[in-house]
Formats: structure tokens, C-alpha cells, sequence
């Protein structure tokens, strides 16, 4: 299914590697698939957290909540773990990143200063994407760990390994209709640990499509999980009873290409239209049951991933010993490489760019509505409807702006953010501040004085 590829787990800015053919600074989400060393090490950027160092936990179990929270912060005692949260912010918080999974630096703060309680949490998502890929390299217990976490996770996959660790239970995403990579409703399912990785017994193709699926009895440490998926633009009855855990808290995530989004990856390799010769490549055979469908699809993408390393170390496919890749699909790899090359300069080229931009391009794709002026508008009615609707205030809103990714477009991130903020105020009124902290701007933040 279509996702968004970046983050830390292999992310790519255009603007450091001159070589490049695309004029801007997309930070691709690249799901699973680790980047080359050297180019993630050069990317990373440092955390702006005000979180204090960690300290052993080697007396609690390390897939222990309270494991977690030691992992966090040293400041707090893990008596009282079995309470709510036990502070409580001054107003509703706003956090503002770029990256949507920077959002986690805040989260798990306040995990720590017990802002938030570490367990039941309800997550509502207003975003064009599902960002709940799991990606397969991640050992489940990692997890417990908020560093190792973090380094771990990236813009399309944040979501699903705090579920794993317990801390939500209950999951909210909110869409328009030209996002089609989930179907609208209400799903109960588990997330465990199969042999090693995260996966999930939910049949959808989004998490089929990943090899993020597992049966049931597959699935060991596993935890309920509740999703709802809802169309903002076309609201059911229904829609807005969303029950909370009774110890849990609310927590409002809020990506600003909710309102309106790009697919950068469209501008890739242009000349050689690429992205529509990587949808052929990497489309994939629904037919058989779930398992079969992803246990396929798990060996067409290790396949796929070998052969555009393979390539990009060796320049050519020559000597490429193909075992696996059908004769009609891997005709379409030979056309596309021709096709590429025939319009860029070799030192231009990227082949494991071209494998991640093809982890987005299966039988979906992602998303491409630039939004006009009176769709924004009627885009925010909702938004503000939906927000009353629910009659319940968050304890922390987060928002992301995704503009250094090329996600929300560049020329209207500004207007569409002011307007969030000021119905945020609209529907909260003085609960919330008048002070968001804007992490992309390197503002200083420390939770124990919000």
C-alpha cells in the first residue's frame, strides 16, 4: 500500500546531495528499508527534547511499561505507574515539528513526567497518510526503549511501535476522500511479535502489502488494538462516538497536508516518467488468502531491494543473477533502467532512491490533492465540526507541518497552520495556549513548566 517513506529510519534531503535531479528537499519514508550508512548518518539531526538522560532498568522487565518509563526520564518514581497521569498541564499544549515522528519527543516526555499515563492512550490523527507501517528490521524490544526507539522510527512509521509498547490503545485516523489507502471503518485487531518483528492480524491490504500481517495464532505478547477510520468530508452517523479508556488520555495529532498534499515523489526521475513505471514493477497479486498475499509480497520486495542495491553498486544488471523476479515484470526493470539512463547521467542517479519511491507506488500510491482556496475553506468547516463534535479536550495537541518533505505544500503550510491554530482556539477556547511550541523553529520547551 502507498506510504510515505523518510525519517530516520533512512531519510534522503535533496538539498545536501547536489546530485540530485529534483529541485526541492524531500525527506523520503522509506518504511523497512534502511538507508546506506553514510547518507543516514548525514542527515540525522539532533533531538530538542528537554528529556534528561536514561538510567538502568535492569530491575524491571524490559517489556514492562514501567521499563519504559525508566528508559525516559530518571526523574520519576515507577511507584504510582498503575495511576492516570498525575500532573496536569497548565493549558493544552501545542507542539509543532516538521517530521511528523518528532511528535514522539513530546509524547514520551510527558510519558515520563506522568503528563501522560503510560498505558490505554487514544491517538486521534488527522493526516492524508495512515503512518502505521511497521517497519520489519525493528526488534519488538526496542520498543522499550525511547532512544533506540526513536533513532528507529520515521515520518510513515511512528504510530504502530508505541501501540506495541502498550501506550495507545485506541487509534483515530481522520481522512479526506482522495486518501484511499485505508477503508472507512471500525476494526478490532492485535499487534504481537511474529518471530522476531511487529506485525499485525488486521487483513488490510495496507498492512498486507507491507508484510506487516500475521494470523492470529502467529502473534505472540500481543495487545488489543481498536482503529477507527473516518472521512472527515463525509461524515457517518457514528463517527464521532469514539470511547476513550477510562485511565487513558486523548491525544490530538494534527498533520497539516491533511488539508492539503503533494506526492513528491511525482517529480522523480520526470523525464523517464518513473514513478508510473515503478506502480507496474511494484504492484502485486491480491488473489489467495491473506497470509499467502503477504508472505508473496514479503519476498517480491526483499527481491526487488536486492536488485536495485545490486544496481546501485554495480552501476549495471548485467551480471545480475535474477531467481525470483517474473520474466514480464523484470522486462519492465530492464525498460526502466533504459529509460532512466537515457535521460539522466549516471552520477544523477540513485537506485536505491528509485526502490524507495517504488515502496510507495504498489497499488495505491500515495495521495496528490493540492487543495484551491475554496477547498481549504470547506476543509476547515469540517475539521472545527468534527472537533466539537467530539465534545472531549485533548491533554496535548501535536502538529506537523511536513513541508521540508515536500508533503504539505510549501506556498500555503503558513495560512493553513494560522488557521488550525486559531480554531484549535475556537473550539477550546482558554484551555489551550496561546504559546505553541515550535519545535522547527528550535524553540526551547521543558513540559514540567507548561
Amino acid at each position: 500500500m502507498g506510504r510515505r517513506l523518510g525519517g530516520s529510519d533512512g531519510a534522503i534531503i535533496f538539498a545536501a546531495a547536489s546530485f540530485f535531479p529534483v529541485d526541492s528537499k524531500i525527506r523520503f519514508k522509506m518504511s523497512q528499508r534502511k538507508m546506506d550508512p553514510p547518507m543516514e548518518a548525514a542527515i540525522k539531526k539532533p533531538r530538542l527534547s528537554d528529556s534528561t538522560p536514561s538510567v538502568s532498568s535492569s530491575s524491571t522487565p524490559t517489556n514492562s511499561p514501567q521499563s519504559t518509563l525508566q528508559s525516559l526520564s530518571p526523574v520519576e518514581s515507577t511507584s504510582s505507574l498503575s495511576t492516570p497521569s498525575d500532573r496536569k498541564f497548565k493549558k493544552i499544549p501545542i507542539f509543532i515539528v516538521d517530521f511528523h515522528n518528532d511528535v514522539l519527543d513530546f509524547i514520551y516526555r510527558s510519558f515520563a513526567t506522568r503528563h501522560l499515563p503510560l498505558k490505554g492512550n487514544t491517538l486521534i490523527h488527522f493526516d492524508s497518510h495512515p503512518d502505521m507501517v511497521i517497519p520489519r528490521s525493528l526488534d519488538p524490544q526496542c520498543v522499550f526503549n525511547k532512544y533506540d526507539l526513536l533513532d528507529e522510527l520515521s515520518i510513515e512509521s511512528w504510530i504502530m511501535p508505541p501501540c506495541y509498547a502498550g501506550h495507545f490503545d485506541k487509534l483515530v485516523w481522520v481522512k479526506n476522500s482522495f486518501c484511499d489507502q485505508m477503508p472507512t471503518g471500525n476494526y478490532d485487531f492485535n499487534i504481537g511479535d511474529h518471530d522476531g518483528e511487529i506485525r499485525v492480524d488486521l487483513p488490510l491490504d495496507y498492512f498486507v502489502s507491507e508484510g506487516n500481517y500475521s494470523k492470529t495464532d502467529q502473534l505472540s505478547n500481543s495487545k488489543a488494538l481498536n482503529l477507527k477510520v473516518i472521512n472527515s468530508d463525509d461524515l457517518k452517523d457514528g463517527d464521532l462516538e469514539i470511547q476513550t479508556s477510562e485511565s487513558g488520555a486523548v491525544i490530538l495529532d494534527i498533520d497539516l497536508d491533511f488539508f492539503s498534499v503533494n506526492n513528491p515523489f511525482l517529480a522523480l526521475y520526470s523525464k523517464a516518467d518513473m514513478y508510473k513505471k515503478l506502480q507496474a514493477i511494484y504492484s502485486y497479486d491480491e488473489s489467495g488468502n491473506r497470509d499467502e498475499v503477504a508472505n508473496r509480497r514479503r519476498e517480491q520486495l526483499a527481491e526487488l531491494e536486492k536488485l536495485f542495491t545490486y544496481l546501485d553498486s554495480k552501476r549495471t544488471l548485467d551480471s545480475y543473477e535474477n531467481t525470483s523476479i517474473p520474466p514480464d515484470r523484470y522486462k519492465l526493470i530492464v525498460d526502466l533502467v533504459t529509460s532512466i539512463r537515457g535521460n539522466y547521467n549516471d552520477e544523477e542517479i540513485d537506485w536505491i532512491l528509485v526502490n524507495n519511491a517504488g515502496n510507495t507506488s504498489d497499488n495505491n500510491g500515495l495521495p496528490h490533492h493540492k487543495s484551491t482556496d475554496e477547498e481549504l475553506e470547506k476543509y476547515y468547516e469540517n475539521f472545527q465540526k468534527f472537533l466539537k463534535g467530539l465534545n472531549l479536550a485533548p491533554t496535548i495537541i501535536t502538529m506537523a507541518r511536513s513541508t521540508e518533505d515536500d508533503y504539505c505544500p510549501k506556498d500555503q503550510v503558513e495560512s493553513i497552520q494560522t488557521r488550525v491554530v486559531q480554531i484549535l482556539h475556537k473550539v477550546y477556547g482558554d484551555k489551550v495556549t496561546d504559546n505553541p511550541i515550535k519545535e522547527y523553529k528550535q524553540d526551547k520547551w521543558d513540559v514540567m513548566k507548561l
